[in-house]
């Protein structure tokens, strides 16, 4: 009886560390911190592009709201990085989303007048709802640092508010 518990154990932990073992790591802070620096850097290349390129007021509007706003989150996050020094590494998550970003920017240059304001705003949707989901999913759960999370939750909110400022433009453009 000792025998077949003892191989039972061996054989759960042994399931254990395997499963372990095909987790994903979590992101350390300084990963983190990188993560959301990208994403703020794919939001500024889009909102430059638009910036230049839109015609209509409200979006150009909402390309410098979006240029502000991240620049500012890039400064705090930065700040924070250094003052708690986290090492900001790349990390997959940070790479993927720069790649993402670095097409989607290619793409919006390439983008016909008479459909690119459309075709912004739609990748502001998807960009920060992309974001939300990794804020959420991600980005918060991991945070080791109280003032990391603290911080992300700030950032969490100003995208809510983005994506539905996005949303809200998306309508109006729609019916132009």
């Amino acid at each position: 009886m000792f025998k077949k518990i003892s191989l039972l154990a061996l054989l759960i932990s042994g399931s254990v560390a395997l499963a372990q073992s095909h987790t994903p790591p979590a992101l350390s802070d300084g990963e983190i911190s990188k993560v959301l620096l990208t994403i703020n850097d794919g939001e500024i290349d889009a909102s430059e592009v638009a910036k230049d390129k839109t015609q209509n007021k409200e979006v150009k509007d909402f390309a410098k709201t979006m240029i502000k706003d991240h620049k500012s989150n890039m400064k705090d996050t930065k700040k924070l990085a250094k003052t708690n020094n986290f090492d900001l590494k790349d990390s997959d998550l940070s790479k993927s989303l720069k790649e993402e970003a670095k097409d989607s920017k290619k793409s919006l240059k390439k983008s016909e007048h008479s459909g690119f304001d459309q075709k912004y705003v739609e990748l502001q949707i998807s960009m920060h709802q992309k974001a939300l989901d990794t804020l959420d999913g991600t980005l918060i759960p991991n945070a080791q640092s109280a003032d990391l999370k603290m911080h992300l939750q700030k950032t969490r909110e100003a995208v809510a508010m983005h994506l539905k400022h996005a949303k809200n433009l998306d309508e109006k453009i729609k019916v132009q």
